[in-house]
């Protein structure tokens, strides 16, 4: 809470193991494509937290179809 930060969101179809172990592993050649647009999301999100400040860059990339 002491600063603001960008999480970069994950959420398994179905997971066995360990978060640690989900998290740290590549990416599949199935998620490749979700990897390349999560990615690209996250630069713009970027890109607009500093061009526009934080509460305009959480009200439009905070929403359902953004999810």
């Amino acid at each position: 809470e002491d600063f603001p930060r960008l999480r970069f969101g994950i959420q398994p179809e179905r997971m066995s193991g360990s978060w640690e172990t989900f998290v740290l592993k590549p990416f599949s050649r199935k998620e490749s494509p979700l990897e390349m647009k999560g990615v690209e999301r996250a630069t713009a999100c970027c890109r607009l937290w500093v061009e526009e400040g934080m509460d305009v860059c959480m009200n439009r990339f905070n929403q359902k179809e953004f999810a």
